[in-house]
């Protein structure tokens, strides 16, 4: 493939860390959900999609851990791997409404069903930090 911006900054002594979702940022599906809510209106959910998710807090440590790292391209490990449905009865459920109080949406065009951490011509390696892995090309 076509070396990425990952792998320039790498071999230009960077670090670069691979991020999933965060719960209750700015225009996460959390903070959709709640604006819903607040509006009365059922939340929607792609229930056949599952997602990695990690709290903003934990993406802030990751990123302060990466950066004392050798060059190279990272991800978080740890992550929960969630499946949408789960994720809203159960958001539905901490916010007083009832798990079923949804509307199922398909992905919108082009969205993925499922994500990974790498794709399938990477493979992980163990860092000092035992829940950051090390993304290795080819």
């Amino acid at each position: 493939g076509e070396p990425n911006q990952e792998f320039f900054l790498a071999k230009s002594g960077g670090v670069s860390m691979r991020m999933v979702n965060a719960l209750g940022s700015n225009g996460s599906v959390t903070h959709i959900w709640k604006k819903n809510i607040n509006e009365f209106k059922k939340i929607e959910i792609a229930t056949t999609c599952s997602r990695y998710f990690m709290q903003i807090e934990d993406g802030v440590h990751a990123m302060l851990m990466a950066g004392m790292l050798p060059s190279a391209t990272y991800t978080v490990f740890s992550a929960p791997y969630v499946n949408m449905l789960e994720l809203g009865q159960e958001f539905l459920m901490l916010n007083t409404k009832s798990p079923d109080w949804y509307e199922v949406i398909r992905p919108y065009p082009g969205e993925a069903i499922s994500e990974g951490l790498i794709s399938n011509t990477e493979k992980m390696e163990d860092t000092e930090v035992s829940w950051i892995k090390k993304v290795v090309h080819g």
